[in-house]
């Protein structure tokens, strides 16, 4: 099969490794520093560790924070705004996804450098950036100048993320691996991210979650996140994704949550694809087959206390056939390998309401 592979981030991967951020804006030449930042990344004083080694390279009278959780069009122009304003010449970004895409998207052709304090969207390691317009719609946009230049995962910087968040960051890296290993454009380079990301966050995330101080699982989380953002970043994502979009909008699931919220169906419905290459997949991570894997992530959810059925995440029957005509969102839809129409999405989530 031929196959590409593309992805310009230079990546800093351990624990400590923010008190680095100056040394690599001295690598670009950035002399004013400009810092995006989610609340909680400030909340916990989490910019500290970031610009403390040579605070005279930031600029520390103002941060930008205006962001949503779901970052809107409008935060992206205000943060871009902010940018000339200050008269920046390099962004750090430090937070969860909401920050990174909202910076990545506003930096216009700055160089970025993106430090996570989640182990989940792997925005670090991507080209993407979702926004949501006024209509409250989510719109994942893939532009090679989102790269970031430089990717600083610390670990040490998720210490303080609360197990509710722990838990739908850890099933979105998960969801991003699970939706690169059976993409239809899914390769050999993707796979074996994506085989190597599963285990990681498998054995780790209910660690997390129980002990949110414990560093082992907090790194293995981070590690696992970022090698999913590095399969995703070429497979793409798929149905799950997808289906997440109107969760979100509609019912207000935390994105994790709501990816999380089809996968294990997904798993059994993509399992005779291809030739039920997924049986194969889930032999090489342990399991008998790809229901038995399915079995596991829908036992995770329990595990992490996410919503299993229609109910759970406050889906009115009456609502699946237009939340089943908002979940058909190009191209995420069309990576499936399975291929995917309105009224099969209403009859998988039917299958929830159990």
């Amino acid at each position: 099969m031929a196959w590409n592979y593309f992805n310009p981030v230079k990546i800093r991967f351990g624990p400590g490794t923010a008190a680095e951020t100056a040394e690599f804006l001295r690598e670009m030449g950035a002399k004013r520093a400009a810092l995006v930042a989610d609340p909680a990344a400030l909340r916990f004083g989490l910019i500290d560790a970031v610009t403390s080694p040579a605070p005279e390279l930031f600029i520390l009278d103002e941060i930008f924070a205006r962001m949503r959780p779901n970052p809107t069009v409008q935060n992206m122009m205000d943060c871009a705004a902010f940018l000339a304003r200050v008269r920046a010449d390099a962004v750090v970004a430090v937070g969860g996804g909401s920050a990174l895409d909202c910076a990545k998207a506003a930096a216009g052709g700055l160089p970025v450098i993106a430090l996570p304090t989640t182990a989940g969207t792997g925005s670090e390691a991507t080209c993407i950036s979702v926004l949501t317009d006024d209509a409250g719609t989510k719109m994942p946009r893939t532009d090679p100048s989102y790269f970031a230049k430089v990717a600083i995962v610390d670990p040490e910087l998720t210490l303080s993320v609360p197990p509710g968040v722990t838990a739908s960051t850890g099933m979105d890296a998960l969801s991003h691996a699970v939706e690169a290993l059976w993409s239809i454009h899914h390769s050999p380079a993707s796979d074996a991210l994506a085989l190597a990301a599963v285990p990681l966050i498998l054995q780790n995330l209910e660690k997390a979650y129980a002990n949110p101080g414990g560093l082992p699982a907090r790194c293995a989380m981070s590690e696992g996140s970022l090698l999913a953002a590095l399969a995703f970043s070429q497979a793409k994502t798929a149905a799950a994704h997808a289906c997440s979009f109107p969760l979100t909008a509609r019912c207000g699931l935390p994105h994790g949550t709501a990816c999380a919220f089809t996968l294990p169906a997904l798993c059994r419905l993509n399992a005779p694809a291809e030739e039920g290459r997924l049986h194969g997949i889930a032999r090489a991570l342990g399991f008998e087959d790809a229901f038995a894997f399915a079995d596991e992530l829908d036992r995770l959810n329990a595990a992490l206390g996410l919503p299993r059925t229609l109910q759970d995440a406050g889906i009115p029957l009456a609502d699946l056939p237009e939340l089943a005509l908002e979940c058909m969102v190009p191209p995420n839809m069309g990576n499936n390998p399975v291929p995917m129409d309105a009224g099969k999405v209403e009859g998988l989530f039917l299958g929830l309401n159990v």
